[in-house]
This record gives structure tokens, sequence and C-alpha cells, in this order.
């Protein structure tokens, strides 16, 4: 058999090696370009304009009796006395009676 008759519906070889190295060579400045627009855009984002706050620290820690004398505050939850809500943080608490 001859070479001819090997490669019969495809390409030779070196025509091959050359399509690959012309592929590649078009390839080449579209990345080059790709990655300039990309880093471009990374180097031209907005920076964050302020720091977003953090709630207040509550470092409140301890011991509560259990005497159930409910209290509701600020925040909507009822509390079991008044010493677990400042042990929560919670604000403006008042006596909270469900009996009506």
């Amino acid at each position: 058999m001859s070479q001819r008759t090997l490669t019969r519906g495809r390409a030779p070889a070196r025509s091959r090696e050359k399509e690959n190295l012309m592929t590649k060579k078009s390839l080449f400045p579209k990345l080059v370009l790709a990655t300039a627009l990309v880093v471009g855009a990374l180097a031209t984002a907005p920076a964050p304009s302020q720091e977003i706050p953090l709630p207040p620290y509550c470092d409140h820690h301890g011991d509560c009796i259990d005497v159930y004398a409910p209290v509701i505050c600020s925040n909507g939850y009822i509390y079991g006395n008044g010493c677990y809500a400042w042990l929560a943080c919670a604000t403006d608490c008042v006596p909270y009676n469900n009996e009506s």
C-alpha cells in the first residue's frame, strides 16, 4: 500500500500541522484581548463606598434565677424575666401580661 492510500479522505499530515498552527495563531490575539478586557474591568470596578455597620456588640454574661415575670421588649420578643432580656441585650422592656 502506498502512503497516498493511507491518507485518503484526510489532509496530509503536513497540511494538518499547518492548519493547527494557523488556528493557534488566530486564537492568541483573541486570548490576549479577552485577558486585557477582564483585567481592565477588574481595575476599574468601583470600590465599596463605605463599610456596612455591624450591629452593636452585646457582651452580657451571667446567670439568671428562674422566676417567671415576663417582659416584652422593643425587638418583639417575650423573655421569662428582665434578667434574661438583659442577657440578650434587649432594650425598652416592659412587664408583659397576656391575660386579656
